[in-house]
């Protein structure tokens, strides 16, 4: 039973993958152009506890988990590697139930051209992460306080396998019409760095509630 539930699950996925990944990644050079001023992205003002907000990404799921959060940090030794300890809480509900779990992935902040490329290596894969719209916060040490990470993935072909988008910010809030309002918010610096709006469509609301 497990063995049919497991195939049917991959599937799935590889379904949802011919459909809605069928297309060429955007290029660095796609998010410079709409976005000059990634050019001057610094990894030291990115550095921190990041909560999500939102998501797309066709492997997760939304209701399972919640309280979702990064922990980014470049090391001391190297501050072209960096850490990202991936936290979240799953089951979500019931809250009796609720376990949490950290994954630990690393990548490189060291890309002179394209600084706001930071790619990464978690889940036993590679992703090229890029931060495609950040925020400097000048109330907080000129940290940045919003960013979007987006990952794109394609196959020998040159047929893109994987989206993935991640909206995150320095606070989660406590207010369900703040949050709403500040992804709302974000989706439009999202659509203005040229991520395709048919994923921004489906992004899923992280969980905060009790957290």
């Amino acid at each position: 039973m497990f063995r049919f539930v497991f195939t049917y699950y991959i599937l799935l996925l590889t379904l949802i993958a011919i459909i809605f990944c069928d297309e060429p990644c955007p290029t660095l050079d796609d998010f410079l152009i709409r976005s000059p001023y990634l050019a001057q992205f610094n990894a030291h003002l990115y550095e921190g506890i990041w909560y999500e907000l939102a998501f797309y990404d066709y492997t997760q799921f939304s209701k399972a988990c919640g309280c979702t959060h990064l922990n980014w940090t470049l090391m001391t030794t190297n501050t072209s590697i960096y850490s990202d300890d991936f936290i979240t809480i799953c089951p979500y509900e019931p809250i009796w139930l609720r376990k949490n779990y950290t994954v630990h992935m690393n990548g490189t902040a060291n890309n002179k051209q394209y600084p706001f490329f930071i790619p990464e290596t978690g889940f036993h894969m590679q992703f090229n992460n890029t931060v495609v719209y950040y925020r400097k916060n000048e109330l907080n040490n000129d940290l940045y306080d919003r960013a979007i990470q987006y990952q794109c993935k394609v196959n020998q072909l040159g047929k893109r396998i994987f989206t993935g988008i991640n909206f995150l910010s320095r606070t989660y809030f406590n207010s369900d019409i703040e949050r709403k309002q500040v992804i709302n918010e974000m989706i439009i610096a999202a659509i203005n760095a040229g991520v395709e709006q048919k994923y921004l469509q489906e992004l899923k609301i992280v969980q905060w509630k009790n957290c």
